[in-house]
This record gives C-alpha cells, sequence and structure tokens, in this order.
C-alpha cells in the first residue's frame, strides 16, 4: 500500500467530504474513491460510513485518524534522513517565497536550515507568486511558497499544506475603512477593486464572487495590473481596494492599510508546491523544517 493513499485518507477524514477532498489533492473524486476503497480492502475494515448527503468516519476510521498523521510524519522524516546518508554534502535546494510574505510564510526556517543543515546549499529567490511559478516550471527553483489554488498546469504539482492565512482588503490610510480593525465581506459592495492578473487569479476571484453571492450580491469586475506594485501605487492615490492574504500589512512602504475579513469563510491555504517529478531529496529537508516551525497542519491566523 502507497503511502501517498495513506496521506489522502488523512485529507479526506479532514474535510469529510470527496469533491473538496479530491480538489485539494488534485485528484478526480473516482480516483480518490478508489485509493480510499483499496485502503479499506487493504486493512480489512470500513474507514468511512457513505450516504448520498454525507460522509463520516467509523470508529475504525477514526481510530486511524487519531493516530496516522504523526505515524506518517516521523516516516516521511525517516526517508528524507535515509537519502540524505550518502549524498548529503551533495544536497541543495532553492526556495522561492513571494516578497512581500517572508516574513508571514518562511517564519524562520531558512535560520534554522542553517543551524541544523549546515551542509545545505540553500538558495532564496523572492519574487512575485505569478513569476515564482513561471520558474519552478522552468526547473529555476525547487520549491515555493504559494496560496494553493487550482490553476493551468497545476495538476503537476504536488502541494504540501501549511496553514490558512486570512484574507482582507489593502485600502488607503484616508479611506474610512482603514480606522476598522476588520470588515464584512458585504462592505466591499460598490467599491473599485484592483488585482493582479496571474494564471491563479480567476480561480481565486470566482471563489470571491460566490462568497458575496451567499451574502446577496455581486462584487464590481476587478481592474487587473501587471504587477502588485501597480495596485499598491493606485491604491495609494485613491479610494480602491485590493483583496489580498494577511502578510501584504508588511507592505508599509506604501500608504495602504490591511483590514481582514471578520467572515469565517475568508481564508486561502499557503502550501509549499513543487514539480511532481522532482526526486530532489533536499525537498524532503524543506519540508521538515516548515513542519517543524508551524505548530499545526493547518494554522489559522
Amino acid at each position: 500500500m502507497h503511502i501517498e493513499h495513506f496521506k489522502e485518507f488523512i485529507t479526506l477524514a479532514e474535510l469529510l467530504n470527496y469533491s473538496i477532498a479530491a480538489e485539494h489533492l488534485y485528484l478526480t473524486q473516482p480516483v480518490l474513491s478508489r485509493h480510499i476503497i483499496g485502503l479499506e480492502k487493504y486493512l480489512g475494515v470500513r474507514l468511512f460510513s457513505r450516504s448520498t448527503q454525507n460522509v463520516k468516519l467509523t470508529a475504525e476510521g477514526r481510530f486511524l485518524y487519531e493516530n496516522l498523521p504523526a505515524v506518517v510524519n516521523r516516516l516521511d522524516h525517516l526517508i528524507t534522513r535515509v537519502k540524505q546518508t550518502n549524498n548529503y554534502e551533495e544536497l541543495s535546494v532553492t526556495l522561492g517565497s513571494p516578497f512581500y510574505a517572508v516574513k508571514d510564510y518562511l517564519r524562520d526556517v531558512p535560520s534554522h536550515l542553517k543551524k541544523h543543515h549546515a551542509n545545505l546549499d540553500f538558495k532564496l529567490v523572492m519574487d512575485d507568486p505569478n513569476d515564482l511559478i513561471r520558474y519552478l516550471y522552468a526547473d529555476k527553483v525547487d520549491i515555493i511558497v504559494v496560496p494553493n489554488i487550482p490553476f493551468s498546469g497545476s495538476g503537476n504539482l504536488v502541494f504540501f499544506n501549511l496553514f490558512d492565512e486570512r484574507l482582507g482588503i489593502l485600502c488607503n490610510n484616508k479611506d474610512p475603512l482603514a480606522k476598522r480593525n476588520e470588515i464584512d465581506l458585504k462592505e466591499i459592495k460598490g467599491k473599485t477593486i484592483l488585482s493582479v492578473e496571474s494564471n491563479y487569479f480567476d480561480t481565486m476571484w470566482k471563489k470571491v464572487v460566490d462568497y458575496c453571492s451567499e451574502l446577496g450580491f455581486t462584487p464590481s469586475n476587478p481592474i487587473l495590473y501587471n504587477q502588485i506594485e501597480s495596485v499598491l501605487m493606485e491604491i495609494n492615490n485613491s479610494s480602491a481596494i485590493t483583496i489580498i492574504g494577511r502578510h501584504m500589512r508588511n507592505a508599509t512602504m506604501y500608504d495602504v492599510r490591511f483590514i481582514p475579513f471578520s467572515n469565517d469563510f475568508c481564508y486561502r491555504r499557503i502550501s509549499l508546491c513543487h514539480k511532481r517529478d522532482n526526486n530532489n531529496p533536499a525537498i524532503g529537508i524543506l519540508k521538515s523544517a516548515f513542519k517543524e516551525r508551524f505548530s499545526q497542519k493547518y494554522e489559522t491566523e
């Protein structure tokens, strides 16, 4: 039985929805179902009770879910250490991070690697998320930290989830909204919205529109720019806003302020992402370092 099937079980046990779990795993729902059925046959027990309405863990499934993550994490760590045994001196890895997100997304991982993996040649590339994805496909970086949002070609990538980042708006400091500690999503109704055109923008914007529809309105169509600096400069001199992750509060060189949404659903998942065919063993070291730095699998800011 492949270890990835056990990892798929953990994801499904967390989400209790085949469609959503398959989306997070970048699998089709039939493939995920087949893997879970195979796992049940291998173990000789039912892990989930299924109906047309919902999916629930059985008692055996609950026991496995409560004990499996620690075992899988330990096995991942063991595999990484084995891969290091003969070629540790030659290991190198290049990590890409959005430049405004280094503080939130990386924490002290670079210093941790320097302290505990002194022979690892670690390089950091900071750029716009859209460019980081291009670098990944061009093999200019091994792994990147980006929002886990499906986009064209993402089926060829592996995502290792880190935490959930709160969404909110960036607005001009003179905007009345800037005095708020948080806002409701419905308060963006009628606001001019700016964004960066990217290969995962359409998916993210669709989610925003769906959220707004649930609240009874349709947001204004966004004005798209090529880079985030153009968006920030425009907000700096207007009443427009952009919908963005919490890390953009670090854009302190502009006259803007980040205000988080108060709505429970306004989050996006941040993940490590690498090409499925990249077998660089140093990627395992990097994943282990991130896992140690983040106290929970998914951390809500």
